[in-house]
């Protein structure tokens, strides 16, 4: 009688730890703006935590992390060979700033290094994430009337790198970013889960387009609602090796904001 109250009491700690943190990560709670875009890209492998097990989701991207978060998420059967053709990138990072770069999706700068701890601005986010969906030529493409129709209506605009303006209206048109309080705050680092929330976005956008059904640039905005836990749960979690790919068919709606996009114009 004594180890079955034993049992029991250990079973119900066990069940309060368990409904106390439902979250893959501690710090990213099920009231996080991001929490459900978080658990979809954890679960396919795309995103993890630190070795203490937390995400860190306030924390600014570096530019190395966005590198290995992007290949896994386009590029599953990455991080393939290690080497690198930037000094300044070793370990972890190596295959995947080598992967990124070989794609065109990220660049270096002039003097040669990469800066993988480098913080990746929310104007920069925009230019690697039109490039990682192959929309660069729609891009270039705007009208400088089409683009000023889309980025008037944030006071801020006018911060936002010339050479950017287009990546930038075209994340918006689509949108990936939405802005906060009216602003871009371009120049701003790109968080975690913004990043996150971005990444949820695009999947579903590449799906789309995939599919023969990309929504309408510019048009409202298409929202789509996001899995419960429940569902969120029998996704299988993957080896970002593998070349299998989970579909995403549901996230963030656009209309949350996600604070969005540089540090440096030299690079993106």
């Amino acid at each position: 009688t004594t180890l079955l109250m034993a049992a029991l009491l250990l079973a119900c700690i066990a069940a309060e730890a368990a409904l106390a943190h439902p979250s893959t990560f501690p710090d990213v709670p099920e009231s996080h703006p991001a929490h459900d875009a978080i658990e979809l890209l954890a679960a396919r492998g795309i995103v993890g935590g630190t070795a203490s097990g937390l995400f860190l989701p306030d924390d600014a991207l570096t530019r190395g992390q966005a590198a290995k978060m992007l290949v896994n998420w386009r590029v599953p059967q990455a991080p393939g060979t290690p080497e690198t053709i930037f000094p300044d990138v070793e370990g972890t990072f190596a295959p995947f700033v080598t992967s990124a770069s070989a794609v065109g999706w990220m660049k270096g700068y002039p003097d040669g290094t990469f800066r993988p701890d480098l913080s990746l601005t929310r104007e920069q986010m925009a230019a690697v994430v039109v490039r990682s969906l192959g929309l660069e030529a729609k891009a270039r493409g705007l009208t400088e009337g089409e683009i000023d129709s889309v980025l008037h209506r944030f006071a801020d605009e006018g911060s936002v790198t010339v050479s950017s303006r287009p990546s930038v209206a075209l994340v918006v048109g689509y949108g990936l970013f939405t802005g906060n309080a009216g602003r871009l705050n371009p120049w701003d680092p790109m968080t975690r889960a913004q990043f996150s929330l971005v990444l949820a976005r695009a999947d579903e956008l590449a799906e789309r387009i995939a599919a023969g059904m990309a929504p309408a640039w510019r048009a409202t905005a298409w929202k789509s609602s996001v899995p419960n836990v429940a569902k969120i749960a029998s996704i299988p979690r993957m080896n970002p090796k593998s070349p299998t790919r989970l579909t995403m068919k549901a996230f963030l709606p656009a209309s949350a904001a996600d604070g969005l996009v540089n540090q440096n114009p030299m690079s993106r």
